[in-house]
This record gives C-alpha cells, structure tokens and sequence, in this order.
C-alpha cells in the first residue's frame, strides 16, 4: 500500500477499534495495515511461491465488505475467526418503479444520490453471506 492508503486504513482501524472495543483483546499499540494474499504450510513452500507474489505494479479491487478478525485467545498461535462482517456501499434492497413512484420527490432525490439501493443480485448474494457467517 502506498503512504495515503496506509493513513486511510489505520484511520479505518482507529474508528471500528471504537465500534468494537471488545475485539480488541491483544494489547499491542501498533498496527500495521496489510493484505493476506496466501498461507503456507511451511518455509520451504512460501520461499517456492514468493517470487511469483512480487507486485511490481499497483491495482484496485473493489471492497464489499469489512471483515473485523478476532483471536479466541491472546496469543499469535490460535487462528483468526470473523468476529463481525460489515457491507459496505449500497444496502437496501432494489425497489421497483412502482414502490418509488409512491415515495416523496425529495425522498426519491436523496436515495439516488446516496445509491442506497441495490440490484437484487447483490443483495441476494450478501444475505447468502450473511446466513452462512450467522
């Protein structure tokens, strides 16, 4: 990550510290942003797969959701499981012309301009989520 995106994710990590104080169990005052990209068995496979996972070029994705991870334990030997999975963007179910018709102008106005509205495929798809984190 380069040096904004770096500012942004611990901002990031500064507010759900806030919003979930009970996940944040391990003491340590720093934190250092990151992405997993994959976990190996043991050395000699990470050191057979590192050259292949070398960027040497920056990308975007697109971010759905955040996932806050959490230890059962205090320690770095348990494994991470998701504590909360918060979406991002749009949440609300699409609703039809009919429905929208029904709905004061103004109302209307700052549903668009907020795109709180989804297409019913992606809602679909984070309810599925949802059920199976639940």
């Amino acid at each position: 990550m380069n040096d904004e995106s770096t500012k942004y994710v611990k901002q990031l990590h500064e507010q759900l510290i806030k919003l979930f104080p009970q996940c944040l169990k391990n003491k340590r005052s720093s934190y250092n942003p990151h992405m997993t990209i994959g976990q190996f068995d043991n050395e000699q496979k990470f050191n057979e797969a590192k050259s292949s996972l070398i960027l040497h070029e920056s990308f975007e994705f697109p971010v759905e959701y955040i996932y806050v991870l959490q230890r059962p334990h205090d320690n770095d030997t348990t494994p991470f499981h998701i504590a909360y999975q918060l979406p991002l963007g749009p949440v609300l179910q699409r609703i039809n012309f009919k429905q929208m018709n029904s709905v004061n102008i103004k109302l209307q106005e700052f549903f668009q301009t907020m795109n709180l509205y989804e297409t019913s495929q992606s809602y679909k798809r984070k309810q599925e989520k949802f059920e199976k984190l639940s």
